[in-house]
């Protein structure tokens, strides 16, 4: 159903084969206040029961609303870029299926967007269970940005999709930057952080919440240890960063701790990784954090245990198995 409003805002949904999560989101939204005056997008990535079956079988009405499907499965970080790419308007709220947007989200959102001062703001980030800030702060510089983030603990709602309204403007000129990393689970944000270098627009912290934090269901959802690589490599592919520089942040914003790479090792073979995967991932770690002349001590010691862990009969101790998983 369309409605004849222009809307300024997208409520842009990427989704792939969770038909219940998709189902109470979209009876959510429905009944959000001000719905009517927002266009929604969903981008199926070729589900098995495709979002356009699901929605037919609801008994609601989203105005606005309009359903694409993947020929093919693309990727999650490919779909949530699609949705950047998809949107008519001028602002996109990037909202994760499994994740609880509040009564009044498009209240706030709908009013942040109007005020002057924001149309020069590449992303509003809103603040959530994951991490949050007191009153309203605006940064426009990339340095300055990190140790804002990392001195107030803001890394994990940084990664939070479903707290991102995106300014599409200000986006455009760095979409193919985000389409280059679309291996990498922040793509989403590699434009904001060419947009602070290039000094061409800002972030906006807001202490409003939007949504609620849906808690991943583990045996649906990322695990630990692939997330953590992906973001190291990720960050490790920012080109006007130094590996110095990199290696401060991340240290404070991941921390190191030699059990964690143990720890990474144990859920990569749980989850069916190849030994090779492994190994080249356990070496982007260690040598991400070290100085090469400590990467060179430590590495062949951490590379033996690594072998002895993958050597060893994770399955045979229950005990070891269920701590990793619950961890």
């Amino acid at each position: 159903m369309k409605n004849s409003l222009n809307p300024v805002l997208s409520v842009c949904i990427p989704t792939y084969d969770r038909p219940d999560k998709i189902s109470e989101l979209l009876k959510r939204l429905s009944v959000l206040q001000n719905i009517d005056s927002v266009e929604v997008i969903i981008i199926d990535n070729a589900s098995e029961k495709t979002v356009s079956e699901i929605y037919s079988e609801l008994d609601i009405v989203i105005p606005n609303i309009t359903i694409l499907r993947n020929n093919i499965n693309i990727g999650m970080n490919a779909n949530i870029l699609r949705c950047i790419e998809y949107a008519k308007t001028s602002w996109v709220w990037l909202l994760s299926d499994d994740d609880i947007p509040l009564e009044d989200s498009l209240n706030t959102i709908l009013c942040d967007i109007s005020v002057p001062e924001n149309q020069d703001t590449g992303i509003i980030k809103y603040s959530s269970e994951l991490g949050s800030v007191l009153d309203n702060v605006r940064y426009s510089e990339l340095d300055k940005f990190f140790i804002f983030v990392t001195d107030n603990n803001l890394f994990s709602n940084l990664l939070f999709m479903s707290t991102c309204v995106i300014n599409k403007k200000k986006y455009e000129k760095y979409y193919s930057r985000a389409l280059e990393m679309s291996f990498n689970c922040f793509s989403q944000l590699y434009p904001l952080f060419y947009l602070l270098y290039e000094r061409k627009g800002d972030i906006l912290f807001s202490s409003c919440f939007v949504c609620h934090w849906g808690i991943p269901n583990k045996k649906t959802h990322w695990f630990y240890g692939s997330v953590y690589m992906n973001i190291l490599t990720g960050f490790s592919l920012i080109p006007f960063f130094s590996k110095r520089k990199l290696r401060i942040i991340m240290k404070r914003w991941l921390g190191f701790r030699f059990r964690s790479i143990f720890k990474i090792v144990f859920l990569m073979k749980m989850k069916g990784l190849n030994s090779n995967e492994i190994y080249y991932a356990f070496k982007k770690y260690l040598s991400f954090f070290f100085p090469s002349f400590f990467y060179n001590l430590l590495y062949p010691i951490c590379f033996f245990l690594c072998f002895m862990i993958l050597s060893f009969p994770i399955e045979s101790v229950p005990l070891i198995r269920k701590t990793l998983e619950n961890s």
